[in-house]
């Protein structure tokens, strides 16, 4: 996979988030971002400042990918998602299906800091299974 081709999928990816968030949530999110690391104090804001930090980080080369990356929506603050990722230690390797049960190697998560409409599991599982972001 090229990196501007991995770069496309960094933003299918975060819009994927978005919308997990979102079942979680009941209800509309803000598409404006903010992005670190976990090791990092500061926020980014800028979305091509983020992508380019995920891209940097996770993508080796063509054949070779971080294999399993989470990003977790932790908050909503000033109108923007706080999300913050952290690389497992496991050696890169070829892009492919990850531990997700998706292609790629982004695992998603909710904090508990975003605001629920107290959404039932299943019913959040249904929905994320509809949008294609769970395997049935």
């Amino acid at each position: 996979m090229s990196k501007t081709e991995f770069s496309d999928f960094v933003l299918k990816t975060l819009e994927e988030l978005i919308q997990y968030a979102e079942v979680y949530a009941g209800n509309v999110l803000p598409r404006k971002l903010a992005f670190k690391w976990m090791s990092e104090k500061e926020y980014t804001d800028d979305r091509q400042e983020v992508l380019n930090k995920i891209v940097q980080a996770v993508y080796v080369s063509e054949d070779l990918i971080y294999p399993c990356v989470d990003l977790v929506v932790k908050s909503v603050k000033k109108n923007r998602l706080q999300i913050e990722g952290r690389i497992a230690g496991y050696e890169p390797r070829p892009f492919q299906k990850g531990w997700s049960g998706r292609m790629g190697p982004f695992i998603y998560g909710i904090g508990f800091a975003v605001p629920t409409d107290k959404t039932k599991v299943e019913q959040i599982k249904k929905k994320l299974i509809q949008k294609g972001l769970l395997p049935s």
